[in-house]
């Protein structure tokens, strides 16, 4: 019955469409001299305007105000309308005649105990006093449906109901919301499976079960994607035909626990069997082959026939075959029991680049973009090129939005490339405050520019140096520094820059302060995807001063001025997936350091780090092993090395559970005064707890002593802990404890210790 009356309305609606354009063809091609907007209260007319491509001294044409009147459709404003046209002067007044939907006055929410109504009104996208769209509103509903599943409420039932006042034009929507209880997940276990052991299905689940290291909240969407993830597990392993047959949830009486039982039918495993590729005639077939991972008689996997099918793709855009068409098929050989592949190429012509065109950058310099396009006209045209050239260009933080397309020109085997971006702010200006077991309280202001240009007064925007003022005040340091980067110097990919500083610290020891005034010039170069060298000259003045009467000789004779003119060079590969949280990959780097290059302190110094990213058996838990290494040593006039080019470990950042500085050698007093040679390593287990937190095991151990020779007879030091990591958006904070199990003799008092460190913006 519903679909008949559907249909009666529709042909209703086609016939009124039909008999109003046959009355309005007599206007057909007249030029239009009024557009009106009857009927609407809530809707200003300029929106309704904006929605309709006619204007004012167009012909009239009835197809395109069929298309205006589909438009404000779409638009969801509007329950109803015509049009009328009319002959006035000189042409024709077209009027949309529009009946509005109701306006959302409220939103009110029943049942609902744990979440309160303004948090809930935040998931909704239907705002108050705005025109009422019920598609929105079933979206809305959906969407406080999955909030609630993603903190555990699974079982919980939501409904609505819109209330229209059609006197006033207003309409209420209730939320009916039926909790019930958040769910755990106590077990889940597997039946039919024999290939793969469970912890192996269990390493590719976002669901886990309710432990130390999990939550074991069921949500049915991450639970989907989860039984999807098991047979893409299987294919990978060539049981193509695995499915997962059943899934029984066992809840308890109070349903807030919940045994699951997956059952899987996993079918039997296929091997590759002939590869074939046919259609290449610009490239040798053993060239292809070579792009190719999967060889015959390997384990036959989808997605490494995917990822295979893509490399033979980027194989020929990178050369300028921008239209390439490659297809990749599968077929069970019945007389092998094998899968055979058959690749097939349609390559199609090479593509050069005609120009380079940039729209949309309105303070940003062309040449700032136009170097990030690793392609220039006149050159095979490399797609892939281009695609990291747009990473680059978003990766520079200047624009909001960038888009690298290619667009046909007149010549088929030439096209342009089209640089669209979208400007954003790139200046910052902020103060903050933060609190560490080593500077204590200490509060900050900076102001940074990171698309700065030196030439271009008043505005010095657009030319993508970085420039950075710095100041921080504390009870036990001051920093003073205006940092200079040049990302481009001389026209080439090479990164220059200064950087001019004045530090206090007075928490280096009870016995002096020391003050640094000086500067450095630097010079980076990136080598490759991974490798960057960092050439960099330091001066600076270093003042000891404060020394206390009853500090000892050792401390006494490094009071008042050097001066020091270093250079170092820091070689650094760095193949981490994130710098923030890494959870593979690593990063080492060695530099070399040489002092007399001016001034009055000569030393060499070479220290090395490491680190090492292990993904393990659970989703988002990290193995960290690091290691770092150092010496340091007098050489020329120089009788020693000061104690502020020492080495010294312990601290939130080396060894924990000691005091800061306190492995290293002493002095009468008993006070740390630095060694000549230093090695720590660590090694650091992580997790995450909830959201945004990460819990950490460590092991740290240490070791720094007056020279070389002595270091096997130094100051070893070990402490193991445990630890919090909080990633916020007022910034990171790391809390840990750190036992001493391993303490040399200067250290036996040490029992365990708190680090503490953070940092907010308000």
């Amino acid at each position: 019955m519903r679909k008949l009356l559907n249909m009666f309305c529709a042909v209703v609606f086609l016939f009124a469409a039909s008999f109003a354009f046959a009355e309005s063809s007599q206007y057909e091609g007249q030029p239009i001299k009024e557009i009106a907007v009857l009927g609407n209260k809530l809707v200003n007319q300029q929106i309704v305007l904006s929605k309709v491509k006619i204007k004012v001294n167009d012909p009239y044409k009835k197809e395109t105000v069929n298309e205006d009147l589909k438009r404000l459709y779409d638009s969801g404003y509007f329950s109803n309308i015509s049009i009328d046209v009319e002959a006035v002067e000189g042409g024709v007044r077209v009027s949309f005649v529009v009946k509005e939907k109701p306006m959302l006055k409220e939103v009110i929410f029943i049942g609902n105990k744990k979440f309160k109504s303004a948090k809930l009104q935040k998931v909704m996208k239907s705002t108050i006093g705005e025109v009422l769209n019920e598609s929105q509103v079933k979206e809305d509903v959906e969407e406080i449906r999955n909030f609630y599943e993603k903190k555990g409420y699974t079982l919980a039932k939501i409904e609505h109901e819109i209330s229209i006042d059609e006197a006033s034009g207003r309409a209420i929507v209730t939320v009916y919301i039926e909790e019930g209880l958040r769910v755990h997940v106590t077990q889940i276990s597997f039946k039919g499976i024999s290939v793969l052991k469970p912890k192996e299905i269990l390493k590719v689940m976002k669901t886990r079960p309710d432990t130390l290291f999990s939550s074991g909240i069921l949500k049915e969407g991450e639970f989907a994607v989860d039984l999807d993830s098991i047979v893409q597990l299987y294919r990978s392993k060539g049981y193509i035909d695995a499915k997962i047959v059943n899934v029984e949830r066992n809840y308890n009486t109070a349903k807030t626990n919940v045994f699951v039982v997956i059952e899987i039918s996993e079918g039997k495993q296929y091997f590759t069997g002939n590869i074939t590729i046919e259609g290449n005639d610009k490239f040798p077939l053993e060239d292809l082959k070579k792009e190719l991972k999967v060889k015959e008689g390997d384990v036959y996997s989808p997605p490494q026939l995917n990822k295979d099918l893509g490399k033979l793709r980027d194989y020929y855009y990178s050369r300028g075959y921008l239209d390439a068409r490659i297809k990749a098929s599968s077929t069970l050989n019945e007389s092998t029991n094998r899968m055979d592949i058959a690749y097939k190429i349609m390559e199609g012509d090479i593509t050069y680049v005609n120009k380079v065109d940039v729209r949309g950058n309105a303070r940003t310099k062309d040449i700032v973009i136009r170097r990030e396009i690793s392609v220039i006209p006149g050159e095979v045209c490399d797609s892939i090129k281009l695609k990291k050239s747009q990473e680059k260009l978003q990766n520079l933080g200047y624009f909001k939005y960038v888009d690298v397309s290619l667009r046909p020109t007149e010549d088929r085997s030439k096209k342009d490339i089209v640089v669209e971006v979208e400007e954003q702010k790139t200046g910052e200006i902020s103060f903050g405050a933060g609190y560490s077991s080593i500077d204590y309280l200490i509060g900050f202001v900076e102001i940074s520019q990171k698309n700065f240009d030196i030439m271009n007064f008043p505005s010095f925007i657009g030319g993508g140096q970085k420039v950075r003022l710095r100041t921080e005040l504390g009870s036990k340091r001051q920093d003073y520094v205006l940092s200079f980067t040049e990302p481009w110097f001389l026209g080439r990919k090479l990164s220059a820059g200064f950087d001019v500083f004045k530090r206090t610290r007075k928490y280096y020891s009870k016995y002096f302060e020391e003050d640094r005034l000086g500067g450095d010039v630097r010079l980076g170069k990136e080598l490759g995807e991974f490798n960057r060298a960092d050439l960099m000259y330091t001066y600076q003045k270093v003042d000891i001063t404060n020394v206390t009467d009853d500090a000892s000789w050792e401390i006494k004779q490094e009071a008042g001025t050097r001066y020091v003119g270093s250079v170092s060079l820091e070689l650094s590969r760095d193949t981490r997936d994130s710098w923030i949280i890494p959870m593979r990959g690593y990063r080492v780097a060695i530099r070399p350091e040489i002092a007399g290059l001016g001034g009055d302190t000569e030393f060499y110094k070479l220290t090395g780090n490491g680190s090492l990213y292990i993904p393990m058996f659970f989703e988002d838990h990290v193995l960290r092993l690091g290691a770092q290494a150092g010496i340091v040593n007098q050489y020329g006039d120089s009788t020693r090395v000061p104690i502020f080019d020492r080495f010294f470990l312990g601290g939130a950042t080396t060894v924990r559970g000691f005091d800061y500085r306190h492995i290293s050698p002493r002095d009468e007093n008993d006070e740390p005064i630095g060694g000549n040679t230093m090695a720590m390593g660590t090694a650091e287990y992580t997790f995450p707890l909830i959201s945004r937190v990460r819990g950490a095991f460590f092991f740290d151990i240490g070791d720094v002593a007056p020279n070389y020779a002595s270091f096997e007879n130094g100051y070893l030091d070990a402490a193991v802990g445990l630890g919090i990591r909080l990633n916020l958006p007022i910034g990171p904070i790391q809390v840990d404890y750190g036992w001493p199990v391993i303490k040399d003799s200067n250290n036996e008092k040490e029992d365990g210790r708190f680090s503490f460190s953070m940092g907010s913006t308000f």
